[in-house]
């Protein structure tokens, strides 16, 4: 199905960053404090943090929920590359028809 197809195509567009300029970012992204600029918006925002992430932790994801206003934390046992999988196609349709 496309789904799969587009996922499986970004998943291999990602893991072709090398580790290192992935960290780089991460690194520059944990200095800069956009907490601020969060917490004004006011969209509707839904959130996949997956519990097996190790380079953005469950605790990122606990983080952006609270700075944004209106925003739903899903929770998944995924990982970096697949904390949204098949199953939470459900939780998207969900969010769209309470908007």
């Amino acid at each position: 199905n496309e789904y799969e197809r587009d996922t499986k195509e970004n998943i291999t567009a990602i893991k072709s960053i090398p580790t290192k300029k992935e960290l780089e970012i991460l690194r520059y992204i944990q200095r800069v404090d956009n907490s601020g600029m969060l917490k004004e918006i006011h969209n509707m925002s839904l959130i996949f943090s997956g519990e097996n992430d190790s380079l953005m932790d469950i605790e990122n994801g606990k983080t952006l929920h609270s700075l944004l206003k209106n925003s739903r934390l899903i929770l998944t046992k995924g990982s970096h590359y697949n904390s949204f999988t098949n199953e939470n196609v459900k939780d998207v349709v969900e969010f769209l028809k309470d908007d």
